[in-house]
């Protein structure tokens, strides 16, 4: 029969593994969405963006179309 002490270790060396691999995975996913934000779609999309703004802001101020 196995120790009452042993028992308790390989429990807390399983929950320690799950949490090990739950949290690689988590991080693997929050690595990769971040690589997808920085992609270069996503650059020129944020790009054109704020020149889209920048252009409505000057066209506003010299008294074009609002």
């Amino acid at each position: 029969m196995i120790h009452n002490g042993a028992m308790r270790r390989l429990f807390w060396m399983g929950v320690g593994a799950a949490a090990g691999a739950s949290g690689t995975v988590w991080a693997q996913r929050r690595v990769r969405g971040a690589i997808e934000d920085l992609g270069a779609e996503a650059v020129v999309a944020a790009a054109g963006r704020g020149a889209r703004t920048v252009a409505r802001r000057v066209v506003a101020a010299v008294g074009g179309r609002p």
